[in-house]
């Protein structure tokens, strides 16, 4: 049985050609973000009405999503959690910082999960954080949204969580390159000038990769880089890991249909499945 491939896409991210990406995979998990942080970072807020009729009727069939939070608004954000579930919906409720641990426990009387948001907001020390709010869990299904770190997630063990460092290569010029074990190596352009280490030479031939490929510029530029490639893969055999060892559920985080193909790709890769079926 081919385990899936986990991937979060954010609601204003789901056009057309996306839609098309991700129904075009039978072995996707996929779970909507509302896209509140990106709709409050642009100074476009979505619409309640307009996310849950998005819900109602769209053919995608989530695995899971997520309520249409606000930021720096904890009291909105419940109102928005009550109306979907007056329409029948069944959001993952977002728990940020303001409200007190007691309100997890109120959470968890109406979904199975919570999901942990505004682990970047000022003052938060965010790990601490994340700690405590594991211990009032006590084994409760917890969604940690965008926290990572493979150490802290085999320590923590949460249900689920996401990321979108898989990314870095497209976008810092760096790869994370996964080693197994939870162990990574970081990587940059300047460190093909010579040759790689033999481990990190056969890890990258483990994931399909000539290390020759990422030894000039073009393995490092474009939206279908190799480097971007290599970090779709790196990224998606740490998700198949954390879930098969300890069960924690790691969504990559995507926006746009290339990364969806990036990362569709990965996966068959990395599940023995044929790179393009007929």
């Amino acid at each position: 049985m081919i385990p899936p491939l986990n991937v979060l896409v954010a609601f204003p991210y789901i056009n057309r050609s996306m839609a098309e990406a991700l129904l075009s995979y039978e072995h996707l998990r996929l779970i909507i973000d509302s896209g509140a942080f990106t709709a409050w970072a642009s100074g476009k807020p979505i619409d309640l009405d307009t996310y849950c009729r998005f819900l109602e009727t769209t053919p995608l069939k989530p695995w899971r999503y997520f309520v249409l939070d606000v930021i720096g608004d904890a009291h909105a954000s419940r109102q928005n959690y009550e109306t979907m579930l007056a329409r029948g919906l069944n959001p993952i409720p977002v728990f940020t910082p303001g409200e007190t641990l007691e309100a997890l426990d109120e959470y968890w009387q109406t979904s199975d999960v919570v999901a942990v948001g505004g682990l970047n907001a000022p003052g938060i020390d965010k790990h601490a954080h994340v700690r405590a709010v594991m211990r009032h869990a006590a084994g409760r299904k917890v969604h940690l949204l965008g926290y990572a770190g493979a150490d802290r997630l085999k320590a923590l063990r949460p249900y689920m969580c996401d990321a979108s460092s898989w990314e870095g290569g497209a976008r810092y010029g760096a790869v994370n390159l996964y080693m197994g074990g939870g162990r990574f190596e970081s990587l940059k352009k300047a460190d093909f000038a010579s040759r790689p280490s033999p481990a990190i030479c056969r890890r990258l031939r483990e994931f399909g990769v000539e290390p020759t490929r990422l030894a000039n510029l073009a393995g490092w530029s474009g939206g279908y880089s190799w480097s971007r490639r290599l970090s779709a893969r790196s990224a998606a055999s740490l998700s198949l890991d954390l879930e098969k060892h300890t069960g924690t559920k790691l969504f990559l985080a995507l926006n746009t249909p290339v990364a969806m193909k990036i990362v569709v790709e990965a996966h068959r890769f990395l599940t023995g499945q044929p790179e393009n079926p007929a």
